[in-house]
């Protein structure tokens, strides 16, 4: 997701409607915030649809302004609490995911620290409780203080806050990827928890030993697979196989060439030129690839029948590499793997297809699955998903 040009106002309307088009809220629920250099606070104004908000319904609450005007959206008083007490904050999401609603409802936090990316982004989750000698509003604020980033408010839904609001829009989906594995988990078996150190190893990990290089420019068949990369992008968000904060995809171009996911980037928006070529070990300029570039390139490296690769974790899989289970499914061929062997020992990794496997689980990791092409691997993994929801809802 990037904002290159776009108002303040036109960034809440269009994170506001993504948020209802994903189910995160209904039509007259939710909010999302921003708060620009100059300590000006855009948010929605009440009573106007998520699924049409413009950037006309946006409110702007600026700096020494009267909150007790008729005008001023609900959460005006405790969003300016907030970016109070967390000046590096810079957006606020207050959504309704379906999963967190329900542990919510139970009156508990999911586990968090089942994978290194939801330990990660959401380690700081708190249970805001009502409390007869202080308002929820107070709450939030003295929790945002103490520096929680996630919140479940009772009676209440969802809050994150991040320094821009493309991270909290990828924390509210790691937030809610955490309570959904947390649910997957508790059917299919006992969570295996990697230690705090190699928890830390897995977040600290390198980036690719790739060289920059100002000179390097696409060849022509990776102009060409941008847009096919792109696609298969946004196909595999729809199926639930990626998330806007999780997912590396690979396609082969030539002779040690590819392309890949650029990091950081929110898979929502993904567009053509958030790929990254790489060629001869070199990535063109002013762009970061996916941590998994070095892995990828070893694949491809190592097997020359394969031309694809996809790195996820959906939950059912998720639930599989947690609890470290092993998951046969008819007509493809998957392999475990331990823990951290994909980022310490690349070369050795990929070697792992050369006996034709299909899938590699990767212990409280992801899943890498290869193909002939990207439909075959998204095939692969698709449909191992498929296998892993089917065992875990017949539990």
């Amino acid at each position: 997701m990037s904002f290159p040009s776009a108002t303040h106002a036109k960034q809440v309307a269009q994170i506001l409607r993504r948020i209802y088009s994903v189910g995160f809220c209904d039509e007259y629920t939710g909010n999302v915030s921003i708060k620009d250099d100059g300590g000006n606070i855009w948010l929605a104004k009440d009573s106007v649809s998520c699924r049409e908000i413009s950037e006309k319904d946006v409110f702007c609450i600026r700096p020494g302004d009267d909150f007790s005007k008729a005008d001023f959206p609900k959460e005006a008083k405790w969003l300016e609490g907030i970016y109070k007490v967390r000046p590096n904050a810079s957006a606020v999401i207050y959504a309704y995911p379906p999963c967190l609603m329900s542990f919510l409802k139970a009156k508990k936090l999911p586990r968090t620290d089942l994978l290194p990316s939801t330990k990660y982004s959401c380690q700081s989750a708190v249970f805001v409780k009502k409390d007869e000698n202080e308002t929820i509003s107070d709450k939030i604020i003295h929790k945002a203080q103490l520096r929680h980033d996630c919140m479940l408010i009772e009676d209440g839904g969802v809050l994150v806050l991040d320094d821009d609001l493309e991270s909290a829009y990828m924390r509210l989906f790691e937030f809610e990827a955490s309570a959904k594995l947390d649910s997957a988990v508790s059917k299919l078996g006992s969570a295996v928890i990697q230690s705090e150190k190699h928890m830390t190893m897995y977040m600290l990990r390198n980036f690719p030993n790739l060289e920059e290089s100002l000179t390097l420019v696409d060849d022509d068949m990776s102009a060409k697979s941008r847009k096919t990369v792109c696609s298969f992008t946004k196909e595999l968000c729809k199926n639930g196989i990626f998330t806007p904060s999780d997912g590396t995809l690979a396609m082969r171009t030539g002779d040690d060439a590819f392309i890949i996911s650029a990091y950081g980037k929110s898979h929502a928006d993904f567009d053509e030129d958030d790929f990254v070529y790489i060629k001869n070990g070199m990535h063109e300029a002013a762009k970061t690839p996916s941590r998994s570039a070095e892995l990828c390139r070893a694949i491809f490296k190592n097997n020359r029948d394969i031309s694809a690769v996809i790195i996820a974790r959906p939950t059912n899989l998720a639930a599989y590499c947690v609890t470290h289970t092993p998951l046969e499914c008819n007509g493809v061929k998957t392999k475990s793997i331990p823990f951290g062997a994909s980022f310490m020992q690349p070369d050795l990794t990929s070697r792992e297809f050369a006996d034709k496997t299909d899938a590699l689980i990767l212990e409280n990791d992801s899943v890498i699955c290869v193909g002939h092409d990207l439909k075959d691997a998204a095939s692969i993994i698709s449909k191992l998903e498929a296998c892993a929801k089917n065992n875990i809802i017949n539990k």
